[in-house]
């Protein structure tokens, strides 16, 4: 399956995936700092991709009510089985956000860093390995939805394609340096065989 990171095939598109909806998700942060700064990135869109739960329906009917020109601009994807889909949008999209109020090492983040997407995520614990202390993106406080719009508008104005080609080119070190599973399981396998010379030593 390919996985594709380049730069001319990135589209303005702010992604998530996970479940939509749940409270440890917290997507509502992501759509209520969105709507404070939609006038401003008229070109961006956002995209959830992933299974939605019940209790954020009630939220998205009274969202879109309330921001009815938002409709073709926050599009709700559902749940992607299809690897190849979900790796699709990945490759299309500049940003990937991440409003988790808590993490541990999301499987999403990897995906996203191999297809060279730029990230924004709340100050989990995980923050700083996410956005190699600022090299790969921006942090904002959990619960700050100001100061989440003000990261999505620096990011989204920076994203030109310019930006993306050197993202992408650290992005990729990035990944293949922590997160290259044969990289990885080399590693393990070495650790292991060293470990097992010990006991007749």
């Amino acid at each position: 399956m390919p996985v594709i990171a380049n730069p001319k095939k990135k589209e303005n598109i702010i992604l998530t995936v996970g479940r939509i909806g749940t409270q440890q998700k917290n997507n509502e942060e992501l759509l209520v700092a969105f709507a404070k700064i939609a006038g401003r990135l008229p070109d961006w869109k956002i995209h959830l991709a992933g299974p939605v739960d019940d209790r954020i329906k009630p939220f998205i009917s009274d969202y879109f009510a309330a921001f009815p020109d938002l409709k073709d601009r926050v599009i709700f994807l559902g749940n992607i089985v299809d690897k190849a889909d979900l790796y699709a949008e990945y490759s299309k999209s500049k940003i990937f956000v991440l409003t988790s109020v808590f993490e541990g090492a999301p499987n999403v983040y990897a995906e996203a860093l191999f297809h060279g997407c730029a990230f924004i995520t709340s100050d989990i614990d995980a923050a700083d390995d996410i956005i190699d202390f600022g090299n790969l993106g921006l942090k904002y406080p959990s619960g700050n939805t100001d100061a989440l719009a003000e990261s999505m508008l620096t990011l989204c104005g920076a994203a030109d394609e310019e930006f993306m080609t050197r993202h992408i080119s650290s992005a990729l070190k990035y990944a293949n340096r922590y997160f290259d599973n044969e990289r990885i399981a080399r590693k393990l396998v070495f650790m292991l065989y060293n470990d097992q010379l010990r006991l007749f030593e």
